[in-house]
């Protein structure tokens, strides 16, 4: 797991600085707000210093953000290193991080995961994810996923249209945070309130669409 472990400190490094830009923090504001020192938070964000869950908290808090946001925006970033098109075929040309990144996936993250290939085509499904949508790895299309999975509005009774169901809308090129609806199918009958981060995944050098990927988290309805 050295790979992998080397890789979630260099995505740690890169959310955290992203967010504090994105927040026009200075590296001494982000010091004042959290009390560690300056050189400890540019260290971290260099990727030399791997900060204790501790001070992953005081950070996060810094950044308006509570510790399982920071976390989910980690676990996103890595997933989208994969490639769906590799995950499709199966492909021999799987490399020792992918694999890592894939059993991390599978085992290690306590949020479902959902990798689609740009046509729609589930790749990466993992057992929390069936827990949570009620429903397994299928062959449906996305326009056959709303009613699949039982998805509507948080006022439970409209049904959520395909164009924006959060996975379909990161295929398209609309990230989203924290998008929120309710399931109600046969696997959950009295309906289930989750929410939902989801991303594109891109090609690095083309930048040309390979697929999206979804992290969902219960919630309390």
């Amino acid at each position: 797991m050295d790979k992998l472990s080397h890789q979630l400190a260099a995505t740690t490094s890169k959310v955290v600085k992203e967010r504090r830009l994105s927040l026009t923090l200075s590296q001494d504001a982000l010091s004042k707000r959290t009390g560690l020192a300056r050189s400890y938070i540019s260290d971290v964000e260099r990727g030399s210093r791997h900060p204790t869950l501790h001070n992953l908290t005081l950070i996060a808090d810094a950044l308006d953000w509570n510790p399982s946001e920071l976390i989910k925006e980690i676990e996103i970033q890595v997933t989208l290193l994969l490639d769906p098109d590799k995950l499709q075929l199966e492909s021999p040309e799987l490399t020792d991080l992918e694999r890592e990144i894939i059993h991390y996936a599978n085992t290690r993250i306590s949020q479902g995961i959902v990798i689609a290939d740009a046509l729609g085509r589930f790749v990466l499904y993992n057992d929390t994810a069936t827990q949570l949508l009620g429903v397994g790895r299928t062959d449906a299309t996305p326009d056959e996923w709303s009613d699949l999975y039982g998805c509507f509005w948080m006022d439970r009774v409209t049904p959520m249209p395909t164009p924006e169901l959060p996975l379909v809308k990161a295929l398209s090129g609309r990230p989203t945070d924290t998008n929120q609806l309710f399931l109600r199918n046969k696997n959950l009958p009295a309906g289930s309130c989750i929410e939902v981060n989801s991303r594109q995944i891109l090609d690095p050098l083309s930048g040309a669409l390979k697929g999206g990927v979804a992290i969902v988290t219960r919630l309390k309805c």
